[in-house]
């Protein structure tokens, strides 16, 4: 795999002279030598807390006190909106983790994860990948582009 993944993130020294975390950017991570499909933005719903949120920048810095907070067990849904209809789109909601979504055309793609059971931070990613990088033997068989989000659970 040729990949570049970039994340950013900003510390503050607090009063005890300590760096803590700030603000933090979601991340993103593409393919470099075969790049066509794209994430242009991923909407998050949770219905137990009607909690809609567009991100539409990957590099956007949210403060720590607006990462998402989701209870134990939440039902997450998940909308990509992507450059194409010639992917496969997939949540990694764990590592070694994968669920695919639906299509609903036009590149635009659905599903879900549930949060942990346990409380802490956690990260999930949204994966988008050119059908053909898997499909066929003749194209490249890296052209992907993900999102990661980190996330908070509470009990």
């Amino acid at each position: 795999l040729h990949h570049e993944f970039i994340r950013y993130a900003i510390f503050k020294k607090n009063n005890e002279k300590k760096w803590i975390l700030d603000r933090i950017s979601i991340g993103e991570s593409h393919s470099l030598d075969t790049f066509t499909v794209r994430i242009d933005s991923v909407k998050i719903e949770v219905p137990s807390n009607s909690l809609v949120r567009i991100y539409k920048n990957p590099f956007e810095m949210i403060k720590v006190e607006d990462i998402l907070r989701l209870k134990s067990g939440d039902t997450v849904l998940v909308t990509y909106y992507t450059n194409g209809e010639n992917c496969l789109s997939y949540i990694h909601p764990r590592p070694f983790s994968r669920r695919i979504l639906e299509p609903y055309g036009n590149g635009i793609f659905k599903g879900k994860y549930h949060a942990p059971l346990n409380s802490g931070v956690y990260h999930v990613s949204f994966d988008v990948i050119r059908w053909e990088s898997i499909m066929t033997k003749s194209y490249p068989y890296e052209d992907a582009n993900l999102w990661f989000f980190v996330y908070k659970v509470e009990e």
